[in-house]
């Protein structure tokens, strides 16, 4: 099945992509307020647990409000949206140097987060074949857990063996380059969750 159809596979490959760059942003946030104690609210762990209820707080919120205009987005450029916020959270760290920077693009990427998650699992119950797809899920589950060691170690060993800065500043080079090809790709690749129906005309 996902031999035959592009837009399935595309989603699994990107999916992978996006998940080893995001899967890394928790850990390399802890490992900057390591190396950097001004960036702290009074103290570390109070730090941390502000960055956490920030991020909670987006993904619920990303959620929850479905009728916010970004359901008329297709899901390549949805997915071009959260390598934007990732390009400003990793600046927030190496250009901003500002944690307040940080604490807001960390609220736009969980925010933009959890509206992808039921966007692709949308797309995929539309397009997948009902008897194939635990299989398909299965795949597209294992593509994206591939993803989260293979970002872990890299940008993880760069900042232990450079700096936290370098890691964003790679971090931010390669977010921009997925958020090109995403946006290339959704000229390439209709979303067919818009493209079979009338919501078509008001795909941006």
């Amino acid at each position: 099945f996902l031999a035959g159809n592009q837009f399935p596979f595309a989603v699994i490959l990107f999916a992978m992509l996006v998940n080893t760059l995001g899967s890394s942003v928790d850990g390399l946030m802890n490992i900057t307020l390591v190396q950097e104690p001004d960036l702290w609210l009074r103290d570390f762990g109070t730090t941390v647990a502000i960055i956490n209820v920030v991020f909670s707080v987006g993904l619920i919120f990303g959620a929850l409000f479905a009728k916010d205009g970004l359901q008329r987005l297709s899901t390549f450029k949805l997915l071009s949206l959260l390598m934007a916020a990732i390009v400003g959270l990793s600046s927030s760290f190496f250009l901003l140097h500002s944690i307040m920077a940080a604490l807001g693009f960390s609220f736009v990427t969980a925010y933009l987060m959890g509206k992808i998650n039921p966007r692709l699992a949308t797309v995929m119950m539309r397009q997948v074949p009902e008897q194939q797809m635990g299989t398909t899920a299965g795949v597209v589950n294992l593509a994206a857990l591939i993803g989260m060691p293979v970002g872990q170690v890299i940008f993880f060993t760069i900042a232990n063996l450079a700096s936290a800065h370098v890691s964003w500043i790679v971090m931010a080079g390669l977010a921009t380059g997925l958020f090109l090809v995403l946006i290339w790709m959704s000229t390439k690749i209709l979303d067919p969750v818009f493209t079979d129906s009338d919501q078509y005309s008001q795909k941006a």
